[in-house]
């Protein structure tokens, strides 16, 4: 009897915390319940004491009680004290890690399929994540010592729908961002321009790729790898510039900028007027590639 109450109530359980999950009341991945592993330990040391099935029921009923606190208590105790911690949520809803004040640097690396990736600058959060399709999200948040922050983002098609977002990304404009992508083919616009970029790399198949750098970061380097594409990249026009292109065969329009010794192209702003510089480096197939300087006043 006491076999099929455990199962029972493992079961029960199980279905409460999907529903609460779809409800948006929730959030958890079942892959967390392979921590508390430990539990069979101490389900089978309760069916090896000499003691009447009733006070074993009891005990089992306790036992699961004590695996829900303890996932309960993990998850609240990793966004309070600032250890790494994962987030696994449907995208309908929105995953987020909070901003405070020693947050000075952060690094996103972004892995996803053929999507359509929108960065937003957000508010209150260092980082929100948002989609209405059924779609999987995972998160890990690390936090390191002097005010860095390590962000790994996943996203999954759960197979039950062809759409690949789009995914809305709310980033914290305040702290210096390094932001790596690693896409599958995709055709997306990435406006970086109002945050504090220190470092972009991309890294997808065959792409359409339009990029917006702004000026607020004052040494940003972009590397861009990708394979047969059409690449557009926008940087300000109160910094200096430099690009090494490496793509096989390209047809490029490089506004503004003139070629050196080295082979590659550069274009110069007055240190007067100077914000800094931008370094570029593409690696690409058969590409048709651009780069202009937009006006910042």
């Amino acid at each position: 009897m006491r076999k099929y109450v455990f199962w029972g109530l493992l079961l029960i359980i199980m279905g409460i915390l999907w529903l609460l999950q779809m409800a948006d009341i929730i959030h958890f991945s079942f892959r967390d319940f392979l921590s508390l592993w430990p539990l069979i330990l101490v389900w089978v040391g309760i069916g090896l004491l000499p003691i009447k099935d009733g006070y074993k029921i009891g005990l089992d009923v306790v036992t699961f009680l004590i695996g829900i606190l303890f996932l309960s208590h993990a998850f609240e105790l990793g966004k309070r004290e600032g250890w790494g911690f994962d987030i696994s949520t449907n995208v309908e809803q929105t995953s987020t890690f909070h901003l405070y004040k020693n947050h000075e640097r952060a690094s996103l690396t972004l892995k996803a399929g053929a999507s359509e990736i929108n960065f937003r600058p957000g508010r209150s959060n260092l980082i929100d994540v948002h989609s209405g399709y059924n779609e999987r999200v995972n998160m890990k948040v690390k936090e390191n010592n002097g005010g860095d922050t390590d962000i790994d983002l996943d996203i999954m098609n759960n197979g039950f729908s062809g759409h690949t977002g789009p995914y809305s990304i709310r980033l914290h404009p305040d702290p210096v961002w390094n932001v790596t992508c690693k896409l599958g083919a995709t055709d997306n616009m990435f406006d970086l321009s109002p945050f504090k970029v220190e470092a972009f790399n991309l890294s997808s198949g065959a792409s359409n790729v339009m990029l917006k750098i702004g000026d607020r970061h004052p040494n940003v380097a972009i590397d861009i790898n990708i394979g047969a594409s059409a690449l557009d990249i926008s940087i300000p026009d109160n910094m200096s510039c430099e690009i090494n292109d490496k793509a096989a065969i390209s047809d490029i329009s490089f506004y503004g900028f003139t070629q050196n010794s080295s082979g590659n192209y550069a274009c110069t702003v007055p240190d007067s007027t100077s914000k800094g510089t931008i370094r570029i480096n593409i690696s690409a197939g058969v590409s048709d590639i651009s780069v202009k300087r937009y006006s910042v006043n």
